[in-house]
């Protein structure tokens, strides 16, 4: 039996209350998206080779493609720094979720059952915290 790590798992979990604690003054259509975006990242950061290969790969091919995705990301790159209060948020998740992906990762854990870990636990964080405000 692999031994969970339980302090990444923690973690994890009391950030995503955190995002559903700020979550719960918005309205349900914005929790149905921020659902669909925790289960992608969960899914991009399980096996982010072929998430690159999928949308980069024929992106990089043409010489004007590369060029539209450099701007693209360069305005994004803008939009992130000017937003930074709310990209910081973003990036605490996607930083928290990183670290669990990595612990899962040296513990021996699957690649479908590190998804299924990451997925579940990020949406009860997000339940819980919802829940927690709702309470409170």
């Amino acid at each position: 039996m692999k031994k969970l790590p339980w302090r990444s798992l923690l973690l994890l979990v009391v950030t995503y209350s955190f995002f559903g604690w700020l979550l719960f003054i918005w309205n349900w259509r914005n929790w149905i998206v921020a659902g669909i975006f925790i289960v992608l990242m969960s899914g991009a950061l399980t096996d982010p080779w072929t998430v690159i290969k999928i949308f980069f790969s024929d992106l990089l091919q043409s010489p004007t493609l590369s060029f539209i995705l450099i701007v693209l990301f360069s305005f994004f790159s803008v939009v992130v720094l000017h937003w930074f209060s709310v990209s910081a948020n973003a990036l605490i998740l996607i930083c928290a979720s990183m670290l669990t992906r990595l612990d899962l990762q040296t513990s021996g854990f699957t690649r479908v059952k590190a998804f299924l870990i990451l997925a579940l636990l990020s949406l009860t964080g997000l339940g819980l915290g919802l829940l927690i405000h709702k309470l409170w």
